[in-house]
């Protein structure tokens, strides 16, 4: 399929990116007072919330149509391209990148992260592949792990890369998906679920003056919220939030609150028609626990928004594919 248009251009940045992997500083700016940081494509609106108590910033940039953010942890680097695009699907975004990162300069070899090895097949949205590039003192291997996926459907992509030096790959001995910051909130949060229905919130007057839709993710204590104003404007306090676990009482539960799409931090989310604002917690609960997340204002009952599904991660993977360096 030939791809006109702004594709192009991030596929150069993304060479760009992995062809320089040793060039990367251990170190970034981080900021650990915060529980997370939020990464808004401003191109999308697409957001995406990463750990500062792991992750290192190394890149952030918002230019031609594609949004970029690059985390390090002094190891394994993570690397996040969101763009509009149309007519692309995620199969055509990783053959097309295979392609220009097999064609870069700096790049020696590319094969398949398999048993067999080879050159890789392209029949799936996600590849992981052993990428050699020439190194000051000589080739260099890590693991790869490209993912395209749909940001919003039928109108922009994001493309993941996860990058890990093979010597570091083999002695951890995790599965490249392991790796991945990615939990997930700007899915969980917009498209529509049972878990997630959008509940609408009256004030005094009776009046619906915003829609909250809240996720609790699977195997964490993370609590997300979406919120959307009205003709009435909503003034949402980030501290008008409860926790029930199973039958005890609720305790008041505080979240941090960004205003989309600035990504600004706001003390009180003032939404009005066609505002969005994403807050953020941590229950106090175990992964064990059934509990429910609710909106408790100070006048008016409180709401439930959602229920965490206990026990609910899945079972691990098989052991990696280990990388000759020899």
């Amino acid at each position: 399929m030939r791809i006109r248009g702004r594709f192009p251009r991030t596929l150069a940045l993304l060479a760009t990116i992995l062809s320089s992997v040793m060039a990367i500083p251990a170190t970034g700016t981080s900021a650990a007072s915060h529980p997370l940081e939020l990464f808004v494509s401003q191109t999308t609106g697409y957001f995406f919330f990463w750990d500062p108590a792991e992750w290192s910033l190394t890149g952030q940039s918002s230019e031609d149509g594609v949004d970029a953010l690059s985390l390090h942890d002094g190891d394994i680097r993570f690397d996040l391209l969101v763009f509009a695009t149309a007519g692309l699907t995620p199969i055509d975004c990783i053959r097309n990148a295979v392609d220009t990162l097999a064609a870069a300069p700096t790049t020696t070899s590319l094969e398949a992260l398999t048993p067999e090895g080879g050159s890789p097949v392209v029949d799936w949205k996600i590849l992981e592949v052993v990428l050699t590039v020439a190194g000051p003192s000589g080739p260099e291997k890590y693991a790869l792990r490209l993912d395209c996926d749909e940001a919003i459907p039928g109108q922009a992509l994001y493309l993941k890369a996860i990058t890990v030096p093979a010597a570091v790959y083999n002695a951890r001995g995790l599965e490249l998906w392991e790796y991945d910051p990615d939990v997930y909130a700007f899915q969980g949060l917009t498209g529509p679920s049972e878990l997630n229905r959008p509940m609408s919130i009256l004030g005094d007057d009776g009046q619906v003056v915003g829609t909250l839709r809240a996720l609790i993710s699977c195997a964490s204590t993370d609590l997300f919220v979406l919120a959307e104003g009205s003709a009435y404007g909503f003034a949402l306090d980030p501290a008008a939030f409860a926790v029930q676990v199973e039958n005890t009482d609720t305790s008041q539960q505080t979240l941090e609150a960004w205003s989309l799409p600035s990504a600004n931090r706001e003390t009180t989310l003032f939404l009005g028609p066609g505002d969005y604002g994403v807050l953020h917690g941590q229950a106090d609960a175990s992964l064990a626990d059934a509990y429910s997340l609710f909106y408790a204002p100070v006048t008016g009952d409180p709401v439930r928004l959602t229920s965490s599904i206990p026990n609910c991660g899945g079972a691990g993977g098989g052991a990696p594919v280990l990388i000759d360096i020899d």
